[in-house]
């Protein structure tokens, strides 16, 4: 798990990495259906919604580039 904190310090969340998230599909079958959840909504995911930012919650030490799902278009 990486933790991203405040500007102050204290624990904003924290999220799975990569390694985490291959070893959690691993446990499913291959072709058992994605989806993204905003909202209430269920949103599909197709390859162009995956991408790769950098992203800290203020606190600049931990900075990283992180896989992004991007499901705003619903």
């Amino acid at each position: 798990m990486k933790v991203f904190r405040y500007e102050k310090g204290h624990v904003a969340g924290k999220t799975m990495t990569v390694g985490e998230l291959r070893a959690l599909l691993a446990t499913h079958p291959d072709d058992m259906p994605v989806f993204a959840e905003w909202e209430g909504c269920r949103a599909y995911i197709e390859p162009e919604m995956f991408g790769v930012a950098s992203v800290d919650k203020g606190m600049e030490a931990d900075a990283c580039d992180c896989l992004v799902v991007d499901v705003n278009s619903y």
